[in-house]
């Protein structure tokens, strides 16, 4: 939902039919979700693991779009999910800049569980 909804936000200015499709689809499955429960659990404390994927010039202005989200288990704890602010030649630069765009949530997450008393073991970035 978050990407989905993040797309749309850079669709303000020029909307198109397909957008206001994606967006009535979008709202259609918010109302048909909403006794739908967030579930969090943490398998362990010390294992972060953070995703993060990058779409390869998906904008109108060829520009990338990156996604992320932080977990310790079940459910995400931080999310994320932005357009790139420059143009890539290729997807594998693309995906270098979503990455580095990205890691400083993890570096933050990392930090704040270890000044909370909770050491992170192992980080793993997919």
């Amino acid at each position: 939902m978050l990407v989905a909804l993040a797309f749309l936000t850079t669709r303000v200015s020029k909307p198109t039919h397909a957008d206001a499709s994606k967006l009535k689809r979008l709202l259609e499955y918010v109302n048909g979700t909403l006794d739908l429960t967030l579930t969090l659990q943490a398998d362990s404390l010390q294992s972060m693991f953070t995703y993060i994927n990058v779409a390869y010039g998906v904008h109108d202005d060829c520009k990338s779009h990156t996604g992320g989200c932080i977990t310790f288990g079940t459910g995400s704890i931080v999310n994320k999910s932005t357009k790139h602010k420059l143009n890539t030649k290729s997807s594998t630069e693309a995906e270098l800049v979503g990455t580095s765009d990205y890691l400083p949530n993890a570096i933050w997450v990392k930090y704040f569980m270890e000044a909370q008393g909770y050491p992170i073991e192992s980080s793993l970035i997919n």
